[in-house]
């Protein structure tokens, strides 16, 4: 920033000047000073973004608290062991 940017930033802004105040106050008067403001992604925000990924991959075939009943209830009502042993060798847990 020129010097004379400078010196119209510090009147405008009143107070302490610190580095957060002038990029705030450049960022809002952008097109005054013949700039363009760019937004990047923070790192953590990409970071969450990864991390969401991965637990939804993980999350997909999980055995969700509803399947985990209905599962349940299914030994409960089982008439007979081999339904039991049946239902293991099938795989069929919904």
């Amino acid at each position: 920033v020129s010097v004379k940017a400078a010196r119209l930033i510090a009147k405008e802004l009143d107070g302490d000047v610190t580095e957060e105040s002038v990029v705030d106050y450049l960022t809002e008067n952008a097109e005054v000073f013949g700039l363009e403001v760019q937004y990047n992604d923070a790192p953590e925000q990409t970071l969450d973004r990864a991390a969401l990924r991965q637990q939804d991959i993980v999350t997909q075939q999980a055995m969700t608290p509803d399947r985990s009943a209905d599962t349940l209830l299914k030994l409960n009502n089982a008439a007979s062991a081999e339904e039991i042993i049946s239902m293991i060798q099938s795989g069929d847990f919904n």
